[in-house]
Order: C-alpha cells, then structure tokens, then sequence
C-alpha cells in the first residue's frame, strides 16, 4: 500500500505557508526600506555638513537653490537631478532637496517616493514619507530632526525611527 498526502494535509500546509508569508512579507518590506534609508541619512547628513560648512566661510548660508552639492566631498551612488544642483536622487528611491537661504526653511529634506523619480515635484507630492534635518542657524528649528508621513508604510517607518 502506498502513503500519500491527503488533500487535507496539503490545504493545511499551503495554509500555514500563507499565514506565516502574510505576516512575514510587510516586515522584510519595511527592512529592506529601513537599510536603504540607513544610507541616505549620512548623505543628507554630509549635505547639511556641507552648508555648515559654507555657513562658517561665509557667515550666511547660501541662496535657496543655489547650492550645488555635486560639489561636496561625499561619495555615493547618488547623483544630481536634472538642471537643479540642489536636488539629488539616491538608490531609486529617495530624492534629497536642500534649501539654504534667508528664509525660515532651512532644512535638508529626505522624500521617500517609489515610482516618482523623475520630477521632484512628482515626487514631493506623491512621497510616503520624509525625513527632515533643519540646519543649525535655521531661525525656527536649529539642529531639530524629523519624520512626517503620507502613509501607513510610511507611519511604521518613521515609528522604527
């Protein structure tokens, strides 16, 4: 006589696989973002090292979009978005907009946007969530960190932050 498996056992063991996939899936997601977002924050931190840099030469940070940060000493994957030297995309992922100027945002901000590569304002209004640090002598928030979201994805991340 031969032993098999029952269709029973069978739906119970795709089952289980189902379940155990269902609850492991939004997890490795929110990992995988967790890395790549592990390195985009140096990068948007050797950016606002660039404009305290330029802060202390100079006494004043630079006008808003007119700084070119392919011209920092920071090496990554990231590169320069079209004509805008302020505006960078890292990893096909992030996009990284810095402002300096004598206005109140002074800010370099990390946007989380799949999809929206290609036009940072695509980007800006479809992100799901963005990591925000203020430069020192920013009149409102000197020095102050922060992570806003659009969606769930995006509140579960900022929360593991």
């Amino acid at each position: 006589m031969k032993k098999a498996f029952t269709l029973i056992e069978l739906l119970v063991v795709v089952l289980i696989i189902g379940i155990l996939s269902a609850v492991a899936l939004p997890k490795y997601q929110l990992a995988v973002v967790k890395s790549r977002l592990a390195g985009i924050i140096p990068m948007m931190q050797g950016i606002k090292t660039g404009f305290e840099s330029y802060y202390l030469a100079n006494g004043a940070y630079p006008l808003a979009g007119a700084f070119d940060i392919s011209g920092l000493d920071i090496t990554s994957s990231c590169s320069v978005v079209g004509n805008d030297p302020s505006v960078v995309k890292c990893d096909n992922y992030f996009l990284i907009d810095s402002l300096g100027g004598g206005d109140t945002n002074l800010y370099v901000k990390g946007f989380y946007c799949p999809g929206y590569q290609t036009n940072i304002y695509t980007c800006v209004a479809n992100y799901e969530f963005v990591y925000t640090l203020w430069l020192d002598h920013a009149p409102n928030y000197p020095g102050k960190r922060e992570c806003t979201w659009r969606t769930d994805f995006g509140k579960r991340l900022c929360k593991t932050l």
